[in-house]
């Protein structure tokens, strides 16, 4: 992960740890990969870093579950 311009690595860090903790932990998860209206693993950390406003080195999008961000609103924005 790149954490946002104006943080450096360690803030960026300590951002991520205190947006896990607002996690509301409430997100109907996905226990079928044919079902399309839940969430993985992998939107979890997408919408983790979107909330936080870092970047992926990896292409997110290109693993399953990855295309769909959780919403912010599960990290408390």
């Amino acid at each position: 992960m790149t954490p946002r311009a104006e943080m450096s690595h360690a803030e960026y860090f300590e951002l991520l740890k205190d947006t896990d903790l607002k996690y509301c932990d409430c997100v109907d998860y996905d226990l079928f990969p044919t079902l399309q209206d839940s969430y993985n693993s992998n939107s979890y950390v997408n919408g983790l870093i979107q909330a936080t406003g870092g970047t992926s080195r990896q292409v997110l999008t290109n693993y399953y579950g990855g295309s769909k961000p959780a919403l912010g609103s599960y990290f408390g924005n």
